[in-house]
């Protein structure tokens, strides 16, 4: 699985393009604060700039022929699918929703991927729920998109507080007992 972007500053993504776009530095979140970062990033998917550095990225890796095979990637058995973005999300706020130019982005991303290559599956790469900032349709709204193939979901119990640190065992004997409760 071979994904094409990322939300998280670890690995350029969404801030990088803002840089090239003339945005100003990307802040880190652990340096600048989690507020700073998801303000400067929430520009990426209205950024018709970035958007474009990101579709040219797109365009160049998807269409590559690998160099050991040569086989274009389109045709390479070795790729199982594209995945848009590794956990993509609007970084919506208060005064600022981006959830439907998110929609729009993902969208764009999946036609342009098909485009380009009709034999591999496409996935957002989202967290799901969580990654759709617990907006449940437009999760739904996102995975319906005719050229995703399938939804995928990352579980981060200790960010989403599901389970705490310090009493991991309790949280889960906790969650097991109440998951019996549901299946009886």
């Amino acid at each position: 699985v071979l994904y094409i972007n990322n939300s998280w500053e670890w690995s350029g993504g969404y801030g990088m393009y803002l840089e090239w776009a003339g945005e100003g530095k990307a802040p880190i979140p652990a340096e600048d604060g989690w507020d700073t970062y998801s303000d400067y990033v929430s520009q990426f998917v209205i950024n018709e700039k970035a958007k474009g550095f990101f579709y040219d990225h797109v365009k160049h890796v998807v269409s590559r022929t690998n160099t050991v095979t040569g086989k274009p990637y389109r045709d390479d058995p070795a790729i199982f699918s594209w995945q848009i973005s590794n956990e993509p999300r609007a970084f919506s706020s208060k005064e600022q929703d981006n959830k439907e130019a998110f929609a729009e982005w993902i969208t764009a991303s999946a036609k342009l991927i098909r485009s380009l290559d009709p034999n591999h599956m496409i996935s957002t790469g989202s967290e799901g729920y969580y990654g759709c900032e617990w907006a449940m349709d437009l999760c739904e709204k996102i995975h319906a998109i005719d050229e995703i193939s399938y939804i995928n979901c990352h579980v981060w119990p200790y960010n989403w507080k599901w389970m705490r640190g310090d009493a991991m065992r309790e949280d889960l004997q906790k969650s097991c007992e109440n998951t019996e409760e549901y299946i009886n």
